[in-house]
């Protein structure tokens, strides 16, 4: 038989249209199968992406411990906080940021070892402090220019 090439096609607006399947799944608690627990707060979750998206729930779910066939997972170093703006950034790509839960993002994110939510906030801490030091520079030389002679 004669060897044809191979033809490969994307199309990067699928990667988008799966996620926010999941996220629809994950906002009518569709297929979840697994229950993230911090405090009293429950976040339900599809193995599946936790797995893909977070070094720390790759490792876990291979393994051959309790844990990785629990359909319960308590979490007792991450804040609700954190943990829900990490799934969101997961289920989404978006990471919601404010300075109130940024320590709390990280956190979680780090814990987590979801690696494009780390770089994704550090991104932002170094553009906020980049456009905060331009801010100042600026407001410096207005206070100097504006002082009577």
């Amino acid at each position: 038989l004669p060897s044809y090439p191979c033809l490969l096609g994307a199309m990067h607006s699928h990667c988008t249209t799966v996620l926010a399947q999941y996220q629809t799944l994950r906002s009518e608690g569709f297929l979840c199968d697994i229950l993230l627990k911090v405090k009293e707060n429950e976040f339900p979750a599809h193995k599946s992406l936790l797995a893909c998206s977070s070094d720390y729930f790759r490792a876990m779910f291979k393994s051959y411990t309790q844990e990785s066939k629990a359909s319960v997972i308590h979490l007792q170093v991450v804040s609700p906080t954190g943990l829900q703006h990490v799934l969101d950034f997961i289920y989404t790509s978006m990471l919601p940021l404010s300075f109130e839960s940024l320590e709390d993002t990280l956190e979680a994110a780090s814990y987590l070892q979801v690696t494009d939510a780390i770089g994704l906030s550090k991104h932002l801490v170094e553009t906020c402090k980049e456009v905060w030091l331009q801010h100042e520079k600026r407001c410096s030389n207005y206070r100097v220019g504006s002082r009577p002679h």
